[in-house]
């Protein structure tokens, strides 16, 4: 009996297989997605790692903060940050709750806004003297020029 209702909250193990499978796909692909906040992220991350946790995968803890901490851009906002804890935290025993606590913080206090990228476009006019320069103020009309240039 204690069995079937086992069976049927889980599933058979087929479909365990195929849970583990899938969480253990996102764990090897998971990405940070732009604009996503760490809080975010650490809620992402917590899905899928306690998803492979219930579902019997043994991830050894250094394997879960350095994935935690690759997937973190290699920006002038996370690279100090993401080297420290790489070289000054013992990654077998680092909980993750803490480095996500850690990054919150840091974000909180070096991130502010999240970078806005705006593209703008530069018109450039030339300016034609319709007089000769012997005048002393001579009129100038705005001749435009073909070129945009984008920054």
């Amino acid at each position: 009996m204690w069995e079937k209702l086992i069976e049927l909250h889980e599933g058979t193990s087929e479909v365990k297989r195929a849970k583990k499978a899938l969480y253990k796909n996102q764990f090897d692909n998971f990405k940070i997605r732009e604009g996503e906040f760490v809080a975010q992220i650490h809620s992402r991350f917590k899905e899928i790692y306690h998803g492979l946790v219930g579902l019997g995968d043994n991830l050894e803890n250094r394997e879960v903060v350095c994935k935690v901490l690759e997937v973190f851009p290699r920006t002038q906002l996370w690279v100090g940050k993401v080297d420290a804890i790489g070289v000054s935290q013992n990654l077998d025993t680092y909980k993750i709750d803490e480095l996500f606590s850690h990054m919150e913080l840091h974000e909180t206090r070096y991130g502010g806004e999240k970078e806005v990228k705006k593209d703008i476009a530069l018109v450039a006019e030339e300016e034609v003297s319709k007089k000769p320069s012997s005048s002393p103020s001579p009129k100038l009309s705005r001749k435009p020029i073909e070129d945009i240039f984008f920054m």
